[in-house]
């Protein structure tokens, strides 16, 4: 039952990804950065609070919501100067481990 849960989950992680990024990347990764530090945070709470929720909703939603990939392929891809791009890159990473380092501390 777990298993089937967990793809569930992951399946509407995907799908909210899709939506947010497809509505709001344009030009910059936006919507990619949204769902990457809107869920490095939700994960980080669901573990700091020990809840039981985390292996299918941490593995599956939020584990499907994020994504390195996008936000390296869409910085790459974006159509900016060379220094703009490396920002986004640092901002994607920098962002979302501070939502995460936030969330553990909220615990």
């Amino acid at each position: 039952m777990t298993v089937a849960l967990v793809v569930l989950a992951g399946g509407i992680g995907a799908v909210v990804r899709a939506l947010v990024a497809g509505r709001l990347d344009a030009g910059l990764p936006v919507g990619t950065l949204a769902v990457n530090v809107v869920g490095s945070f939700g994960l980080a709470r669901l573990v700091a609070t020990g809840s039981e929720l985390a292996t299918v909703v941490g593995t599956g939603g939020f584990g499907a919501l994020t994504t390195w990939s996008g936000v390296a392929v869409a910085a790459v891809v974006a159509p900016l100067p060379p220094g703009r791009r490396l920002a986004v890159l640092v901002v994607a990473v920098a962002l979302p481990i501070t939502a995460a380092w936030i969330g553990l501390a909220l615990g």
